[in-house]
């Protein structure tokens, strides 16, 4: 669905609404919703529209996904956290997910970043080397 730049300007007021200290409210966002769903029109649809997509990158702002092949201690998970709220200046929520094809050492990713330093990627870079 195409946004139109209406729609997003009256979406992001209602984003920043919605956030109470730093957290979603989800009875301001389902009060947003249902006034919205009172008034059916274009507009109406891709400001839901807008909402939802702005609600979803926010929220992946927000969460720190540690990809690992095996187990993580906790007091490495606490150290990661921390480092990576005192670089991203932002609290955050961690995600602890075991992927055994990076063989490997650990990826990690906040909304569009990733950093990377598994065997997998050492093993691709390798490939590609040797393939040029």
């Amino acid at each position: 669905m195409k946004i139109s730049k209406k729609a997003l300007k009256i979406a992001k007021p209602l984003l920043k609404a919605a956030f109470i200290g730093g957290k979603i409210n989800e009875g301001k966002v389902r009060g947003f919703l249902k006034i919205l769903k009172k008034h059916p029109s274009k507009i109406g649809s891709e400001v839901v529209f807008s909402l939802q997509k702005l609600i979803e990158a926010e929220t992946l702002k927000k969460q720190l996904v540690l990809e690992t092949p095996f187990p993580l201690q906790a007091k490495t998970v606490d150290r990661l956290k921390n480092e990576f709220e005192a670089l991203l200046n932002r609290q955050l929520t961690v995600e602890i997910r075991e992927n055994k094809e990076l063989i490997g050492g650990l990826r990690i990713k906040n909304s569009d970043n990733v950093w990377e330093n598994t065997v997998e990627s050492t093993l691709q870079q390798l490939k590609g080397a040797l393939v040029r």
